[in-house]
């Protein structure tokens, strides 16, 4: 029998002898109210603790920490009737539970209870395999191929919201990277020398201009400070599927700050700035024909949005005509949506028949944070995981 069996047979054995003494600890444990963000450690240090004891007083001294660690939470997890939240606990020992619980149930013979653990389904006859994260069974046209040549275990449809969730974290963690450099000058080297660390990053990340934070992440957005400088092709929608330091390094290199959409909407629209004042009076003869038509544009917008939406944002009710940039016209029903405003209907003279179709489109008016945010659909749905 190897050192391995024989730690694991003790680990087992002794906490099976010992369940009720110590799940009635942890019930003291709970009884104290500890903050939900600590209960966990506490359990974990407890039942470690006492393992640890007995080990040291069986001579194991030689197996490792971070071993024995997954260990005991192997086991425990399996073998107690009320086991800690698992997921942080499992992240702080680094446990990786698919091999350490099929190890430890081979030599211990202990059914499997654990639903997550369950053999997938993959049947090359019928050619249908079950993704291991939505558990669903499926074609294997559901699946791509890895470069090996063999299926991989996630369906496309999960990989899909897997690969935007981890676009998004990393959009995280680059805006948190121009916030650092700001207010604290960090350099790149040292931000990831930190990242590879697991240094803790926690940094109050938010648009430069306004209060915007991270639960507004689809509406934040990288914006050149300098246009002399800003490259073609090197803008977040195109970084984001390349690695973190190049992205990273891209955006640094073009002196980027972070902006909430409504903000840089309002930054970058230089001609509604200039001509604010002719925009709102509707006093345009002084200007050139050319100047005029596009004074137009922008009265045809405030009026129909005055007209049609209160003049103001249909969802947060605070962005108005003041902000008029960062308007936008949403449809409530993709499927109804046959003509865009900006490409289809700006030039239009007659602002009636603008407004029917509007209405016939099923259309509303957001703002900019807003209509970025309700075309996020993954990041809305798994906003908690992301953030």
């Amino acid at each position: 029998m190897s050192m391995k069996q024989v730690i694991w047979l003790e680990i087992d054995a002794y906490l099976r002898k010992n369940k009720q003494i110590i799940n009635s600890e942890i019930e003291e444990i709970k009884n104290l109210n500890p903050p939900n963000n600590v209960v966990d450690n506490l359990i974990f240090s407890h039942i470690k603790k006492r393992v640890l004891t007995h080990l040291e007083e069986k001579i194991f001294t030689s197996l490792k920490k971070t071993f024995i660690e997954r260990s005991i939470i192997a086991i425990y997890l399996l073998r107690s009737d009320n086991p800690p939240l698992q997921a942080k606990i499992r992240k702080d020992a680094e446990f990786t539970a698919n091999y350490q619980v099929k190890a430890i149930r081979e030599y211990l013979g202990i059914p499997l209870p654990l639903q997550e653990y369950e053999r997938l389904v993959d049947d090359p006859i019928n050619q249908i395999k079950q993704c291991r994260i939505c558990k669903k069974i499926l074609d294997y046209n559901k699946f791509s191929i890895r470069k090996e040549g063999n299926l991989r275990w996630e369906c496309n449809e999960c990989r899909k919201i897997s690969n935007m969730i981890n676009i998004w974290r990393k959009k995280i963690i680059v805006a948190k990277f121009i916030t650092m450099k700001l207010k604290e000058g960090i350099s790149i080297t040292e931000f990831l020398d930190g990242l590879n660390q697991s240094k803790n990053l926690n940094i109050q990340t938010q648009c430069f201009n306004c209060n915007a934070g991270l639960n507004h992440l689809p509406a934040l957005q990288f914006h050149h400070t300098d246009k002399q400088i800003k490259v073609k092709g090197a803008e977040w929608n195109e970084l984001r599927s390349t690695p973190l330091e190049n992205i990273i390094k891209r955006l640094d290199q073009q002196n980027c700050i972070l902006l909430c959409a409504n903000c840089h909407a309002m930054r970058t629209a230089s001609f509604f700035n200039h001509y604010k004042e002719a925009i709102f009076s509707e006093e345009i003869e002084k200007y050139s024909w050319r100047i005029r038509g596009k004074i137009k544009r922008w009265i045809r917008k405030k009026k129909i949005i005055e007209d049609l939406f209160n003049g103001k944002c249909t969802k947060c009710q605070k962005i108005g005509l003041d902000n008029l940039p960062a308007l936008q016209f949403h449809h409530l029903d993709p499927s109804k949506k046959e003509i865009s405003f900006s490409a289809d209907l700006r030039d239009y003279t007659d602002i009636k028949k603008i407004k029917m179709i509007l209405l016939d489109e099923n259309c509303t008016c957001l703002c900019s944070n807003g209509h970025s945010i309700e075309g996020a659909v993954i990041f809305k749905k798994y906003k908690k995981n992301i953030i």
